[in-house]
């Protein structure tokens, strides 16, 4: 009888071990797969360093064909950047997280200090070029640590 009565018990506990591997290993991180970074930094760090010299139209440059056309011009482009994401505009550094591929289209996380030396994440999206250049197709901030350590 003794041994009935624990089988339950011994089951249960082996269900309750294996469900924090179960879900620790389908958890897994959405940016485990780092792929293209130097790319994904040259483009991205670009930008910002040619806003941080006021290069605008080298700024204006790494942006994707499609953001190109929505602002028309170099003038336009720098004053939403300006406006929306001074962040970016003025920020004091930035160090490259994690990134991941979805087809022509790469996720990069990037921490930045901003000009007023608080921390912010940022999210970019990149889209690859006809000619296997990457190119900012959008960036996502918000104030607070790290996307992802």
């Amino acid at each position: 009888m003794a041994l009935t009565s624990t089988l339950p018990k011994a089951i249960a506990l082996a269900i309750s071990l294996s469900l924090p591997i179960v879900a620790v290993s389908t958890a897994a991180p959405a940016f485990a797969q780092s792929v293209s970074f130097e790319s994904a930094e040259t483009v991205i760090g670009g930008q910002m360093r040619a806003f941080r010299a006021r290069k605008h139209d080298e700024a204006f440059g790494y942006a994707s064909p499609n953001i190109r056309k929505m602002f028309g011009n170099t003038d336009r482009f720098v004053g939403m950047v300006k406006s929306g994401y001074s962040v970016i505009y003025g920020a004091q550094s930035w160090t490259f997280g994690r990134n991941r591929l979805e087809g022509k289209v790469m996720y990069q996380e990037v921490d930045i200090i901003g000009p007023d030396g608080f921390a912010y994440a940022a999210l970019y999206t990149l889209e690859k070029q006809a000619d296997g250049t990457w190119r900012i197709a959008g960036v996502q901030v918000r104030k607070g640590a790290a996307v992802a350590t």
